[in-house]
């Protein structure tokens, strides 16, 4: 793995600024800013992918992934 965390959320940002309704690139984003340990940019990343998945029951796994990652985040930050 090649650790391009930052290029990688940037190139995310440019995909959720073409598709915004998409969650998809927002719960991947946050995986990137966990592996950089920036944990609010992680929990701000899902929360906006559980806003945008919200209507669309093909993203309620993701949803459900997501609401579980922050309540786990949000322990860790404390």
């Amino acid at each position: 793995m090649m650790k391009e965390y930052v290029s990688a959320c940037e190139t995310y940002t440019v995909c959720s600024l073409m598709d915004p309704n998409n969650p998809i690139p927002y719960f991947h984003a946050s995986d990137c800013y966990m592996q950089m340990n920036d944990l609010p940019s992680a929990i701000i990343s899902l929360e906006i992918a559980v806003e945008r998945s919200r209507g669309y029951p093909q993203f309620n796994s993701l949803r459900d992934r997501a609401k579980m990652t922050i309540e786990g985040l949000k322990k860790q930050i404390g």
